[in-house]
């Protein structure tokens, strides 16, 4: 949900943004042009200058990213092939208890994640995992407890400490960044029937008329 609000973002404000700062650079030194002697003047045009050197980067690489993202998903036949198998096997709806159900739950995510991103080897490693559990399942079925070895537990507690690690830093990435701070006003105002990226992208089509009236045409959308 955050990345489509990102890309939406971009689309309407982000390259809005780009054409502002690059505009009011362009003013900023064609008036140190007319006041040479003003310093305060000139400190203002180069950080315009920077300021839209800044967002024409950051739009470059946005438009590289949305350039090299799939245009739909379509896994190859291995992958659907081998996801199918998995999937029969450690589907949750055949857990036997609560402790199996969490064990197929984990590994179906899992398996959904690799899906998702085309993952061959992700799907083989899930598969691995599970058949390592039903080995360990049968080891210990004489001593009626029905749960794997503990190493298998151990690399399995593990790997799931490790997804958690990397999802927090994630979390305390995004939660902290001013975009979404953006994205959380953005759903309360659609909550009161709004847009509020549309009315962002009104708001600096408006700006962007009147400053095109202090500049020539062939600056206008460079």
């Amino acid at each position: 949900e955050v990345g489509e609000f990102t890309r939406r973002y971009y689309e309407l404000v982000g390259r809005r943004m780009v054409e502002l700062d690059a505009l009011q650079a362009r003013l900023a030194r064609e008036q140190a042009e007319r006041e040479p002697d003003d310093l305060h003047v000139h400190a203002e045009a180069r950080n315009r200058q920077e300021k839209a050197e800044q967002s024409a980067r950051e739009g470059e690489r946005f438009a590289r990213a949305s350039a090299d993202e799939p245009a739909a998903f379509r896994p190859s036949v291995g992958v659907k092939r081998l996801f199918r198998q998995l999937a029969q096997k450690i589907h949750p709806d055949r857990a036997v208890d609560e402790a199996d159900r969490a064990w197929r739950t984990h590994l179906m995510s899992e398996a959904n994640r690799a899906y998702r991103a085309g993952d061959e080897t992700g799907l083989q490693e899930v598969a691995a995992l599970w058949q390592e559990g039903q080995d360990g399942r049968r080891d210990t079925s004489e001593g009626s407890t029905g749960i794997a070895p503990a190493p298998t537990l151990l690399r399995q507690v593990e790997n799931m400490r490790a997804r958690l690690l990397a999802i927090e830093r994630e979390l305390q990435k995004l939660f902290g960044s001013k975009l979404y701070e953006l994205f959380v006003a953005a759903r309360q105002a659609r909550r009161q029937g709004r847009d509020l990226l549309a009315e962002m992208a009104e708001k600096l089509d408006d700006t962007l008329r009147q400053l095109a009236r202090q500049t020539p045409p062939s600056a206008v959308r460079a």
